[in-house]
């Protein structure tokens, strides 16, 4: 099987498992916001209630969104690392959303439509955190969010209305909203990737990093993506202990994306020759830190010649 073949079923698998762990990240939510949200007082304040069962609703789904990394065999240091902040930034998303679409259905009276724009509200919210959170553009990451709103919240609704047992009609909706979020943020952050590297070899085999982000930084932005093997530090972990800690760094200069060796006791190679300064990268650079191998890729335009921008 090719190269191509593999990049394609791990971002088919990719936007599956982002899919079944956002439905099971709202199943989650459902049951923690109605066993736990009986003991609080809210003193009947609708605005309280949208506010505290966005935030679990959100959390949950964050979490879990990016708990999928482990189902793709990805470092479960650097897994944890980013569903804390996607569970952060989800609750964040959720009381947003929830709160903006309890406005408009209260104040304004646009009745379930109002809960609509509120649930693509969390969508859109929740996946420019995720884009953050993972390299993507968060313009990307906000279509996304919003077409997984958009349908997850349709198909909330009609289930919701369609089942007798209210609690089971939340829980069924929850998890196809969790699901439609997490699926549709991965598949179009996946299509419209810009730039991305992945690995050859090792226990990461096949991991793909979404550079979008990097490339199309603004002039001043000092934004840049880091290579190593700390999972805490780096942006591209790679468990290898040949790999430095923070090995090498990819930053955006121009229009192209630049790579340079920032440790001081390891080298990276590009197109097997040691680079000494930064490196302009082009389609299909095989780079090589440690004993790891990684090819870059790129959509552009206009081809360049090699060396050339």
């Amino acid at each position: 099987m090719d190269n191509n073949n593999i990049n394609k079923i791990q971002l088919t698998l990719k936007t599956y498992y982002y899919g079944i762990f956002g439905a099971i990240g709202g199943v989650f939510s459902w049951l923690v916001s109605e066993k736990l949200f009986i003991h609080l007082d809210t003193g009947n304040n609708i605005y309280f209630t949208a506010l505290y069962h966005g935030a679990v609703i959100g959390a949950f789904i964050g979490v879990f969104i990016n708990m999928a990394d482990i189902a793709l065999r990805y470092s479960l240091r650097h897994t944890f690392k980013k569903a804390m902040i996607g569970g952060v930034l989800g609750a964040l998303s959720g009381s947003v959303g929830l709160l903006t679409g309890e406005f408009i259905f209260t104040e304004i009276g646009a009745g379930a439509y109002g809960r609509v724009v509120g649930w693509i509200v969390f969508g859109i919210v929740l996946g420019i955190s995720d884009s953050i959170n993972s390299g993507a553009q968060a313009l990307k990451g906000a279509l996304g969010g919003a077409l997984g709103g958009l349908v997850g919240s349709i198909f909330l609704e009609v289930i919701s209305r369609l089942t007798d047992t209210r609690a089971i009609g939340k829980a069924v909706g929850l998890s196809t909203l969790g699901f439609c979020i997490g699926g549709f943020v991965s598949l179009i952050t996946t299509i419209l990737m810009d730039a991305w590297i992945v690995v050859q070899n090792g226990n990461l085999s096949g991991k793909i990093y979404n550079l979008s982000k990097y490339i199309h930084n603004f002039k001043m932005s000092k934004s840049t993506a880091t290579i190593g093997s700390n999972p805490w530090k780096a942006n591209i972990y790679l468990p290898d202990t040949e790999v430095d800690q923070v090995h090498a760094r990819i930053k955006r200069e121009d229009d192209s994306l630049i790579i340079m060796n920032i440790s001081d006791t390891k080298d990276t190679f590009v197109r097997n020759t040691k680079i000494k300064n930064n490196h302009i990268l082009l389609d299909h650079d095989r780079i090589r830190v440690g004993n790891t191998n990684l090819i870059y890729h790129e959509k552009r335009s206009a081809k360049r010649k090699d060396g050339q921008l």
